[in-house]
């Protein structure tokens, strides 16, 4: 009879999906665009048409949010986290960049009337 409790090297290797998870991903996989691709797609869409309409402040503000908003989802499936190594470099002190999005789409905004009901979270515009 074998000795129970926890033997090294046995079980599914870190990083190895279960049956299910890897039929879903060949399934999804087969049937063309993949959520991430969709997403990426999506962001492309709203850069482009913040590039398209410059120079109405208000409405290239509401597409490149919405870009910066699915960017944002999809940079964790694209970008790896960067994880710091016990190495050399274990006593400096890790620096983290944080770059916070204020304000996001104003409250009943859409492209046809970018500015919505409430607008009051973006600063006043510059003067020229």
């Amino acid at each position: 009879m074998a000795n129970g409790g926890k033997r090294p090297g046995a079980g599914r290797k870190k990083g190895v999906p279960n049956k299910a998870t890897a039929a879903r991903e060949r399934a999804v996989a087969a049937s063309g665009s993949t959520p991430l691709d969709v997403m990426i797609k999506a962001m492309r869409n709203f850069e482009a048409l913040a590039n398209e309409c410059v120079s109405n402040k208000k409405r290239f503000e509401y597409y490149l949010r919405a870009a910066v908003a699915v960017a944002k989802d999809a940079a964790v499936y694209v970008h790896p986290r960067v994880v710091p190594t016990g190495g050399a470099d274990a006593g400096v002190t890790e620096v983290v960049h944080r770059v916070e999005v204020t304000g996001g789409l104003p409250i009943g905004s859409n492209p046809e009337r970018p500015e919505g009901s409430e607008y009051s979270d973006v600063p006043p515009e510059e003067a020229r």
